[in-house]
């Protein structure tokens, strides 16, 4: 039993692709399907009252080859960096009454450059080894065995790279993301379950020079997910999101310039996702539907319309081939609106292999490749190639403590020569469960 809990806790990291899982929830995660109504199954460590809690430590220790992302190409030079992390994971549970219930997490991160260029601070998210991306509060109200209710905020201060001056430059910058949601879910049978949400994202930069990035997002979603026998569930789904940028333009550009920000647009997909299991070991999924994409392009002073569409879906499979060994493949593809301030919008293809083998009682090796091919503005000028590797060596050194050794590299190719790079990290990492 304890080599498939190690493998299982191990494996978080190496699941599907967000792109990917994005896709097979269809905009909606059941939270019937987790264990969020069944707290009893969690192993909290705190108890206060009726108040669970459960704690864990993250330090980390990494070395960064080129941490500004930078293609080498004078004069953009690539900078490193050392840095050391700091975090804290708290997960709590409180029931306020027999149908109501409070649940949250959150990861707080204190990131110190002890050489080199990078931006230090706190931030809310990311240890991948806990699979953490937001810090979130949740309040779901059963309001009988067959309706559940439940009100969602999400939020996060991340750190990213972004391309500036048409490639001619990038900016190191930290933004926050803010998810206000209201899902419902109507279990009609029990074969039969019924899931709508409405949410509203609203991103925003710490700088006054990346403001252009500010933007609000409203999404609607709703799925029926069938479970057609024991093996097999099948789950057609609609999405819809409207994106508006707050900015059409560069503050520290004049009117005469041709970037002049990001587009707004909505977005519509209709598909289905199904769910086979072979065995007990063995599951196959995929994702097939129709999406329309319709833009206000801001590359001029004078806003026009653009429009695409077309077919987007995923497939993967997930094998345990014994006790010891797990892996998955995932391949979608899917489009967005881009980033890129001479993009409109960019159709991605996505594909991953993850493995996982406890090849002793305390020890579990991970690895993860990865090859995004990501055609901007519908084949145009940024058409590029992200190549990702990722091995992790995890060694259980007693009940609450595991250490982690791992190696990152990235390598992306592009039309654009200064939008390639090379990336190589190395680090050693520490998680304490109180």
């Amino acid at each position: 039993m304890r080599v498939c809990c190690l493998l299982t806790g191990m494996l978080v990291m190496l699941g599907v692709p967000a792109l990917a899982q994005e896709l097979s929830l269809g905009g909606i995660d059941m939270r019937r399907e987790t264990d969020v109504l069944t707290p009893e199954e969690r192993d909290y460590n705190v108890i206060i009252g009726d108040l669970s809690l459960e704690l864990w430590y993250v330090g980390e220790l990494k070395y960064d080859d080129n941490v500004n992302l930078a293609s080498g190409i004078a004069p953009f030079e690539e900078e490193d960096a050392t840095v050391l992390s700091n975090g804290l994971k708290v997960d709590a549970d409180y029931p306020v009454t027999p149908f109501l219930r409070l649940s949250g997490d959150i990861f707080i991160e204190w990131l110190w450059a002890l050489d080199g260029d990078h931006r230090d601070g706190i931030y809310l998210s990311s240890s991948d080894l806990l699979d953490d991306q937001y810090a979130s509060i949740a309040l779901d109200l059963l309001m009988t065995d067959q309706h559940l209710l439940t009100l969602e905020e999400k939020i996060r201060r991340e750190k990213d790279m972004v391309d500036l001056s048409l490639h001619d430059t990038n900016a190191d910058l930290a933004y926050w993301e803010n998810i206000i949601g209201l899902q419902y879910e109507y279990a009609i049978t029990p074969l039969v379950e019924l899931g709508l949400r409405v949410e509203r994202e609203d991103v925003w930069a710490d700088d006054k020079l990346f403001e252009f990035l500010d933007s609000t997002t409203y999404r609607y979603s709703g799925k029926i997910s069938y479970q057609a026998n024991r093996n097999w569930k099948i789950e057609p789904f609609y999405n819809y999101e409207d994106t508006e940028f707050d900015n059409w333009y560069y503050p520290e550009q004049q009117q005469n310039d041709q970037i002049n920000g990001n587009n707004d647009y909505e977005q519509h997909e209709l598909g289905v996702y199904t769910e086979y299991k072979l065995s007990d070991t063995f599951i196959i999924s995929g994702s097939i539907g129709y999406e329309w994409l319709d833009f206000t392009i801001r590359n001029s002073w004078e806003a026009t319309d653009d429009s695409t569409d077309g077919v987007f879906g995923s497939i993967g499979i997930a094998q345990e081939v014994s006790d010891v060994f797990r892996h998955s493949a995932t391949f979608a593809v899917d489009r967005d609106g881009s980033v890129q301030p001479d993009a409109n919008y960019a159709l991605e293809y996505v594909t991953v292999y993850s493995a996982g083998w406890q090849f002793a009682p305390d020890w579990v090796l991970q690895g993860r490749a990865a090859w995004t091919h990501r055609n901007e503005s519908d084949e145009g000028e940024g058409t590029s190639d992200l190549f990702q590797e990722e091995v992790v060596l995890n060694y259980l050194l007693n009940a609450q403590t595991t250490v982690a050794v791992w190696y990152r590299r990235a390598d992306r190719d592009s039309d654009i020569p200064n939008r390639e790079y090379e990336r190589n990290m190395v680090g050693l990492q520490w998680i304490y469960k109180f």
